[in-house]
């Protein structure tokens, strides 16, 4: 089983079984200090591998453009309940573009707000 197909079959509890048990909520926590000081209002993110859009409609309602994707349409679709602009992507589908990220979304990124964080820096 592939790892879009096995959360389309998570979407539905996802929130239920991770993101609202005691451990996901101290993960986000944790991710959200960090993200917290790296993004400000204006700042635009593109949010790669969303899930149900927790970490993306967080950064929205600090003022942050959010842009994310998934490789799992039944995740999209709970991120997009959540008012995040979420749609269907595959992470391995950026390789070779991030000179070109400044053109995703609308309007484009601006080179000045454009962060790409690490993963060993969540």
């Amino acid at each position: 089983m592939s790892t879009a197909a096995l959360f389309e079959r998570l979407a539905a509890r996802y929130d239920e079984l991770w993101t609202d048990s005691a451990i996901g909520r101290a993960q986000r926590n944790a991710v959200w200090r960090v993200t917290d000081r790296l993004f400000h209002a204006g700042d635009r993110v593109l949010d790669i591998g969303c899930g149900t859009g927790e970490d993306a409609a967080h950064l929205v309602a600090r003022g942050v453009a959010v842009h994310a994707i998934d490789a799992s349409l039944a995740m999209v679709a709970r991120a997009s309940a959540r008012g995040v602009a979420a749609q269907v992507g595959k992470a391995e589908d950026l390789v070779g573009q991030v000179g070109n990220l400044r053109r995703v979304g609308n309007p484009p990124l601006a080179a000045h707000s454009t962060r790409i964080l690490p993963a060993h820096e969540t």
